[in-house]
C-alpha cells in the first residue's frame, strides 16, 4: 500500500493532467494531506464516512491563532479537496468504496457578509453592464466575481490570468488581508461570465500588449 505522501504526490500529478490551476493543485493537495495526517494510524482503505464526517464537523469548531473560526468558503474548499482526493483514489483502484461520495459541501449562504442590499437590488446592479459590448461583458464579470467571492477591490485589481481556475470554480487571492494567500470558491454565474470574458473579451483588450497578465484588462 502506498504511503500518504506518495498518494498525495500522485494526486497532484492527477490534478496537473486535468489542467487544474497551480492554486487549485496546491490547495487541494494541502487540505487533503492535512485531513489524512489528522486521522493518525488509519489505513486509507479503512477510513469511513463517519470518520470523514467527524473531521468535517471539527472544522466548524476550529479556531485560528487569532481566535477566529473558519469561514464557510474555507470549509467548502477543504471538503471539496477531500472529495476530489477520494474520487482519485477510487478511480485509481486504491480504494474500492468512496467514503465521501455522499458528503456535500456546506451551503455558503450560512456565512453571508452583512449587506444593505436586497437580492433584488443586487440583481439590478449586476444587470447594469451592457452585455452587447465587450466592456459590458468584462464589467459584468467583475461584478459577478465581487458578488460571488466578497473579495476586496485591491485584491481584485491584483488578480492575474493565472489566478482564475474556471474548471475548479475558484479564484486565488495573492497577498490578501494579513498578507496571506488564499483560495476562494466562485458561484456558477461568476464562472459563466468570467469564462465569457476570458474567451471573447480579454484577447481583444490585450491585443496590443500580450505581456499583460492582469485578469481584468481595459
Amino acid at each position: 500500500m502506498d504511503n500518504t505522501n506518495e498518494l498525495l504526490f500522485k494526486f497532484k500529478e492527477h490534478l496537473s493532467v486535468l489542467n487544474r490551476s497551480p492554486a487549485t493543485i496546491e490547495a487541494y493537495t494541502e487540505h487533503a494531506g492535512h485531513f489524512f495526517k489528522s486521522i493518525t494510524g488509519s489505513d486509507i482503505r479503512q477510513i469511513t464516512t463517519r470518520m470523514t464526517e467527524d473531521y468535517i464537523a471539527g472544522l466548524y469548531d476550529y479556531r485560528t491563532i487569532e481566535g477566529r473560526p473558519y469561514k464557510i468558503g474555507t470549509i467548502c474548499v477543504k471538503v471539496r479537496s477531500i472529495k476530489r482526493f477520494f474520487e482519485f483514489l477510487e478511480k485509481a483502484n486504491i480504494i474500492f468504496v468512496d467514503p465521501a461520495e455522499f458528503i456535500t459541501e456546506p451551503r455558503q449562504e450560512k456565512e453571508r457578509i452583512k449587506t444593505t442590499l436586497t437580492s433584488k437590488e443586487a440583481g439590478k446592479i449586476l444587470d447594469q453592464p451592457n452585455l452587447g459590448t465587450l466592456a459590458g461583458i468584462r464589467d459584468r464579470g467583475i461584478l459577478e466575481v465581487f458578488y460571488s467571492t466578497g473579495i476586496r477591490l485591491n485584491e481584485l485589481c491584483s488578480l492575474t490570468i493565472y489566478d482564475a481556475d474556471l474548471q475548479g470554480g475558484m479564484i486565488r487571492v495573492n497577498k490578501g488581508k494579513g498578507s496571506k494567500d488564499r483560495v476562494v470558491p466562485m458561484g456558477k454565474h461568476a464562472v459563466k461570465f468570467l469564462r465569457e470574458y476570458i474567451t471573447r473579451v480579454r484577447p481583444v483588450f490585450t491585443k496590443k500588449n500580450r505581456s499583460n497578465r492582469h485578469l481584468f484588462a481595459d
